[in-house]
This record gives C-alpha cells, sequence and structure tokens, in this order.
C-alpha cells in the first residue's frame, strides 16, 4: 500500500509523501500527521528517524512516533516486530518541546508494564538499555525507577545520578553489579538527557548525553526472571519514576559502543 497522501487543497487535489494542514488560514506542509495535542496539533517523526541502530534491537517504544503511539489508549507499541508492547497505567500522554510526544508519569502510581519476554532479558549477553527521560524536581531525594525486572536488573535516577544494580538470583543478596554510578550531578532535574546502560563482554557502561559516565568489568549472568519488565517503577509496586520519557530501547546481542551511543544520541 503506498504511503502517498491525498488532500484537496484549494479546490486542486494533492499528492505527495507528505500533508497539507490549514492552520489558522495558513496552509503547512510536513512529512508526517499526529494527533492534536492540548490545543496544537502535532506532527510525529518518520519511522527510525536518523541513524538509529536496528541490529539486535529487541524494544523501540517512541512517544512521538504515531505507528508506537497515536495519541490513546493504554498500549504502548514496540516498533521492532518483537511484540513487546507496553500497558500504560495512569501515565498522561503530552507534548514536550523539544522532544514531542511523551509520557509524563507522577512518581506514585504510574509505570508501562512489559509482559515477559525472553528477547529483552539480560542474561549473558551483551546487552543495552537507552532511554530519553526529563526528571521532575519532586523527585529529588527519592529512588526513581526508570527500568526494572524484579530484583535482577534495575536502572534508576537518584540523587542526579544513574544507578544500576544486577543479580544473579532473584532477590537482592547476589549482586555481582552494585550500584554502579554515572556519578554526582551528572544528570540535574527538569531538563530531557540520553541515558545508556550498556555490557559488551562484561564491561558495563554508562552514558549520559552521549558522554561515558561510567566503565568497569563486572563477570556474572543476570537471572532470567519470569516477570513482566517495568519502565517507570520497581515491579510494578514502588520506587515510582517521577517524571516524563519519550524513548526506551533494548538491545540484546550488542552493547552500544561511544560511537553507537553519540549516533542514536544524534538521530533524535
Amino acid at each position: 500500500m503506498s504511503n502517498t497522501v491525498h488532500v484537496n487543497v484549494g479546490g486542486t487535489w494533492k499528492t505527495a509523501s507528505n500533508y497539507y494542514v490549514n492552520v489558522g488560514g495558513t496552509w503547512k506542509t510536513g512529512s508526517a500527521i499526529g494527533p492534536k495535542v492540548s490545543s496544537t496539533w502535532k506532527g510525529f517523526a518518520a519511522p527510525y528517524t536518523g541513524n538509529i541502530l536496528t541490529t539486535n534491537l529487541k524494544l523501540h517504544l517512541n512517544g512521538n512516533h504515531v505507528d508506537s503511539y497515536k495519541g490513546s489508549g493504554t498500549s504502548w507499541t514496540d516498533l521492532t516486530s518483537n511484540n513487546n508492547n507496553g500497558a500504560i497505567t495512569g501515565a498522561d500522554f503530552i507534548y514536550s518541546n523539544p522532544i514531542g510526544g511523551v509520557f509524563d508519569l507522577d512518581g506514585t502510581d504510574d509505570d508501562i508494564a512489559i509482559p515477559d519476554d525472553a528477547s529483552i532479558e539480560p542474561t549473558n549477553v551483551d546487552w543495552t538499555f537507552e532511554a530519553w527521560i526529563n526528571v521532575d524536581s519532586g523527585a529529588a531525594g527519592d529512588y526513581n525507577c526508570i527500568f526494572s525486572k524484579n530484583a535482577p536488573i534495575q536502572v534508576y535516577w537518584v540523587d542526579n545520578q544513574i544507578k544500576v544494580w544486577a543479580s544473579a538470583a532473584d532477590d537482592t543478596s547476589n549482586y555481582f553489579v552494585t550500584g554502579i554510578s554515572s556519578g554526582s550531578n551528572s544528570l540535574t532535574t527538569g531538563g530531557w538527557h540520553h541515558i545508556v546502560v550498556s555490557r559488551a563482554s562484561n564491561v558495563w557502561k554508562i552514558y549520559v548525553d552521549k558522554v561515558e559516565k561510567y566503565s568497569a568489568t563486572h563477570s556474572g549472568t543476570v537471572y532470567d526472571a519470569t516477570a513482566n519488565a517495568y519502565i517507570g517503577s520497581y515491579s510494578g509496586s514502588s520506587y515510582y519514576f517521577n517524571g516524563k520519557i519519550a524513548q526506551v530501547r533494548i538491545y540484546k546481542g550488542t552493547g552500544l559502543t561511544a560511537a553507537q551511543v553519540a549516533d542514536n544520541y544524534d538521530a533524535n
């Protein structure tokens, strides 16, 4: 099926790969169509904007992509073929400049649950978690869970840092990655930041806004917990994230290099 848009403009039919919309008496053209958010019509980015790496990409949730979220409903659709769709609880969909469509989580009971699936398990392979986040000022002093799959893998914002734990069992007494940190003041509240947690050949790295903040070797197998993964909470029950999340990606089989992190950052 063709993606060509057919619209009547002033009595003349236009056919093109872009669209034409009348806004306040002026015809606008663009390359994508999105829903009306608040009082303004917004457009969505084209699939896989820029040069986002797609090799071994197992989860891709993008609030600014109409095929991932159309502006309403309780499902955030995975753009990969793995169908790792997220079930939205409570989070509001809003427009946030300059990112576009994002989910606003209140830090109390909002999150997105992703059903258990082997395609996103960290286990003992190269693996990457990536997200665009904006932490609200009210989050200060609290543990704000960005991603978790029970105790075995947890990614948090706390005290202006990204912290990561990984466990060889589904409990909190077998951590082989124990709260590795991006360092103080590396990610403050009130602004958009790109975060990456990458494991490649047992070297774990944390990047913030394409800058490497942490690197060290940690050998071990992340336990394969038969539980939902959660964006915005620890296991759907605590440490709820207070802020906005725009995009989430997981790679299994690839630990992003510094160059790949920079490419993904720049593509957004």
